[in-house]
């Protein structure tokens, strides 16, 4: 049976008078990046999502790190419509290494990093550690978790399943959501299983329903909703149908994920020709 570490058996999370873990204007900062990555992981590529890189224009990511710290909502779209999306999830990945806190607090850490659990099944323990969650976390604090493990769950699901390097995206984003120590190394694997699990589940877990209307999808969370429009804007989708796309990521200019393309018309064979 499953057990609850003693030193979170009679707690209860509260949060009241806690300086809040990120700011509305941020949170919605943040929405926009996570929306546009979200939106284009296709076209970006699973393997250059949250890795920097020689090719990234610091100057910009600066830019969107400070944007994303003040809350400036208009900065970060405007960046966002010129192209600088690998450059926004850089400064998205640097905005939440600069959190005081994980993602995941301590207490509910626990569940995980403890070793009272270890006879109990991942899908088990990620359930419960979702819904810790869900059931104690302030709604802002909720609602970033449940965009990100959504879009960390997108990333995954467009990696190829027998390429390897698309399984590292949850070993670099761990740190993010576990204190992972030197006493957790013997059970890293485990750990990093249970995260993947609790990516997958979270979708449900935390009450996420992802339901396209049209081209868009609107992301709902207990209650409240946000609008992630065209999350495949048409052009980009006539594009994947129609051409073949070769990115380039390290071209002289390099501005961004989607300004260096190189679209190679489809010639038709004969028989299609007729």
């Amino acid at each position: 049976s499953f057990r609850i570490p003693s030193c979170i058996k009679y707690t209860h999370f509260q949060c009241f008078g806690k300086k809040e873990y990120i700011s509305e204007r941020s949170l919605q900062a943040v929405r926009e990046v996570i929306v546009a990555l979200r939106s284009n992981v296709q076209i970006i590529g699973h393997g250059w999502m949250f890795r920097a890189g020689a090719a990234l224009n610091q100057n910009a990511v600066q830019e969107l790190l400070l944007a994303l710290e003040k809350g400036d909502v208009p900065k970060v779209r405007n960046m966002l419509e010129s192209g600088w999306r690998l450059e926004a999830s850089q400064a998205l990945y640097s905005y939440l290494t600069r959190m005081e806190e994980p993602l995941i607090p301590l207490t509910i850490q626990s569940l995980v990093l403890g070793d009272e659990n270890e006879n109990v099944s991942v899908e088990v323990i990620a359930a419960d550690v979702l819904g810790l969650m869900k059931e104690e976390l302030p709604a802002n604090h909720l609602l970033l978790s449940a965009m990100l493990f959504d879009l960390l769950d997108a990333v995954i699901k467009s990696s190829p399943a027998d390429e390897l390097r698309g399984n590292t995206l949850p070993i670099s984003m761990l740190p993010l959501f576990f204190t992972v120590q030197t006493q957790h190394i013997n059970e890293w694997r485990r750990i990093v299983t249970i995260f993947v699990e609790m990516i997958r589940q979270a979708s449900t877990q935390l009450d996420v329903n992802l339901a396209p209307t049209d081209n868009n999808v609107r992301l709902t969370l207990e209650g409240a909703s946000l609008e992630l429009a065209n999350l495949i804007h048409p052009e980009e989708q006539e594009l994947l149908q129609n051409s073949v796309v070769r990115r380039y990521v390290v071209p002289v200019g390099y501005r961004g994920d989607c300004r260096n393309v190189e679209v190679v018309e489809r010639t038709p064979r004969n028989n299609e020709a007729e």
